[in-house]
C-alpha cells in the first residue's frame, strides 16, 4: 500500500510518500515548505512534485494520512480541505487523521517533551513515558521555574529531559538568555 502524508498543522506544509502494510511503513520521500502563509498554495505543487519524483499517479495512492492537530487551526483546515478534495475524486481512497505531535512523542525512547507554539507564551506538549502518551497545553511562562538551559543551548524541562520545539517559537527560544 502507498500512503500520501500531509501535515499543515505545525508550520507550513509537509507532504510525504510512505509504503507498507500492517504497521510496517517506510517513508520513501518528503517535501516541505516552512512558510505558514504558503501552505494552501503549496500543497498542490508539493504533491505533484512528490508524485513525479516517485513516478506515481494519483490513482497509485491507497491512503491519505493527514495531520489533525494540535496546531494551527487555519493550517489544519487547509490540510483537511485539501484531503477532502482528493476524496471527492476517489471514492475508495482511505483517509486517516493523526496527531503529529502525539506520533512524534510515541516514537521517542526515553523522556523528551515535544512542544509546539500556540501563542507567544503558551503551547501544546506531548510526552510518551511508561507506555502512556500525554498531550496537553502549557503556559511556559508559568512553568519557567521548571525550565532549565542545557549546555548545548537547548531547553530542558525539569524531571522530563529535553524539550524538542516543533516549528518556530521565538519567545521560548529567547527565554532566559
Amino acid at each position: 500500500m502507498r500512503a500520501l502524508l500531509i501535515d499543515t498543522s505545525i508550520q507550513g506544509a509537509l507532504v510525504g510518500i510512505a509504503e507498507g502494510k500492517s504497521g510496517n511503513w517506510v517513508l520513501r520521500q518528503e517535501l516541505q515548505t516552512l512558510v505558514p502563509q504558503e501552505a494552501a498554495a503549496s500543497l498542490p505543487r508539493l504533491c505533484s512534485e512528490l508524485l513525479a519524483r516517485e513516478s506515481l499517479k494519483v490513482d497509485d495512492i491507497d491512503q491519505i494520512i493527514v495531520g489533525i492537530g494540535p496546531g494551527s487551526f487555519p493550517g489544519i483546515k487547509i490540510g483537511l480541505s485539501f484531503v477532502l478534495g482528493w476524496k471527492a475524486g476517489r471514492e475508495r481512497l482511505e483517509i486517516f487523521g493523526v496527531s503529529a505531535l502525539r506520533g512524534l512523542a510515541r516514537m521517542k525512547k526515553g523522556s523528551e517533551l515535544y512542544a509546539l507554539a500556540a501563542t507567544q507564551k503558551a503551547g501544546y506538549f506531548a510526552i510518551h513515558e511508561g507506555g502512556l502518551t500525554t498531550i496537553g497545553t502549557a503556559d511556559f511562562q508559568e512553568a519557567s521555574p521548571f525550565l532549565k538551559h542545557a549546555d548545548d543551548g537547548s531547553h530542558v524541562f525539569e524531571n522530563f529531559g529535553p524539550i524538542r520545539v516543533l516549528g518556530a517559537w521565538p519567545a521560548l527560544e529567547a527565554w532566559a538568555l
